[in-house]
């Protein structure tokens, strides 16, 4: 599989994850576990607050045992199987399990491939391409748009070159505070007053990953909104006239890749 010349489009003990509440657990998870973030932050007393309230441990269990990876290794197909023809419920009771059953089912350390937390040399692998990325997967996601994800020409504004600019901003392995954390104020959207020129309307794009423990939360998008009318849209509208516009957009990355 190493030099495998065709790409993978199943993944190897991979399932995709669209539930915001999952995802949002795993991102808490991922920070509480990242012993020094980019900016030194040391304490995480808000994120262990959101662990404890969203059940995320709970949350997470259960999620685990009931993934349906589309390429499950060997021993994972089997007990898989013996899980559900037997009734076996891991880390709870044998179901009509015997003795040569839980024999087996130790040999194949099926408890540790239900346990989330368990290491195993088996190392889930994503997918190169997921359909959510080719051609109709992303048609899709665009149509999917709601009505504040999108930017047109407003009636009764005089129709001009527009020029786009699309931005990812994610606070992934990374702890922000408030906007000016990120470098997505401190220099990218600076950088568009700096830059845009006259007789154009920039419209500005910020997708960002649904989960995402700093950008999908309502009260940091409304604050974004108005960091970005108050130091963006405002200054080149009074000294260049150029009409600068924003769109926070919502992304569902299964591969949780740029």
């Amino acid at each position: 599989e190493r030099y495998r010349s065709e790409p993978d489009l199943k993944g190897f003990e991979w399932f995709p994850v669209t539930d915001r509440a999952v995802l949002r657990c795993m991102n808490l998870e991922t920070v509480l576990r990242t012993p020094k973030l980019r900016n030194g932050v040391g304490t995480f007393d808000k994120e262990n607050a959101a662990w404890k309230s969203e059940g995320c441990e709970e949350l997470l269990t259960k999620h685990h045992r009931a993934a349906a990876p589309i390429h499950r290794s060997q021993s994972g197909d089997k007990c898989v199987t013996m899980k559900e023809v037997l009734g076996i419920v891991p880390g709870g009771n044998w179901g009509s399990a015997g003795t040569k059953e839980k024999d087996r089912w130790a040999m194949l350390r099926c408890d540790c491939y239900f346990d989330r937390s368990c290491k195993r040399s088996i190392k889930p692998r994503p997918p190169d391409i997921h359909a959510s990325t080719e051609q109709a997967g992303i048609a899709g996601g665009v149509a999917a748009r709601q009505p504040w994800e999108r930017l047109a020409v407003e009636a009764g504004t005089a129709a001009g070159p527009v020029v786009a600019v699309c931005l990812g901003a994610t606070s992934m392995k990374m702890h922000f505070s408030s906007l000016a954390d990120s470098p997505l104020f401190t220099q990218l959207l600076p950088s568009i007053r700096r830059t845009s020129l006259p007789g154009y309307e920039v419209w500005v794009y910020v997708g960002y990953d649904r989960g995402d423990l700093f950008y999908d939360d309502e009260t940091n998008l409304a604050a974004i909104r108005k960091w970005f009318a108050r130091n963006v849209a405002a200054p080149l509208e009074r000294e260049r006239k150029v009409r600068a516009r924003l769109a926070l957009v919502q992304c569902v990355n299964v591969l949780r890749k740029p």
